[in-house]
């Protein structure tokens, strides 16, 4: 069985989530960011305001994660953004990326927001199939091509 919660009623996968997102996102992006710095951001989560954290958990392990955030993108005004959506390799496609989004999307609606942006590199396909809308394709920070898309709650 899957649950999916807030990451700040699951402190001791801070660290997991943190280094996750780390290696798969932010590395790759900037070099000069330390983990250290980084995981630092993981010590204060929310539950009602920005950003929040989730959590998927099967059998007492953690096998995902997703974050609301005010901006994920700078220089485009959109607000909030869906973004550091990973699954643990072992368990994707079984649907867990999906339940996160939703949770997600939920949070966003119960926030007062209606609608919820994300960007990718290169899974544009997986947020159309979901419902999410195309927007524009831009360069992100890293120099790299990225679609934006959003989706209407």
């Amino acid at each position: 069985m899957i649950v999916i919660g807030y990451l700040c009623d699951y402190p001791e996968y801070r660290e997991n989530v943190s280094r996750w997102l780390y290696d798969e996102f932010v590395h790759r992006e900037d070099d000069d960011l330390k983990y250290e710095t980084f995981h630092s951001n993981f010590l204060n989560n929310n539950k009602t305001k920005l950003p929040i954290r989730l959590v998927a958990i099967a059998d007492g392990k953690c096998v995902g994660t997703v974050t609301i955030i005010d901006n994920d993108f700078y220089g485009k005004s959109y607000s909030p953004w869906l973004g550091g959506l990973y699954v643990d390799i072992p368990y994707r496609n079984e649907g867990i990326g999906q339940r996160m989004i939703d949770f997600i999307k939920q949070i966003a609606k119960d926030l007062g927001y209606y609608e919820i942006y994300l960007n990718t590199e290169n899974a544009g396909g997986y947020y159309k199939r979901l419902g999410w809308i195309y927007i524009e394709t831009c360069l992100n920070e890293g120099g790299r091509m990225c679609e934006i898309y959003k989706y209407e709650l």
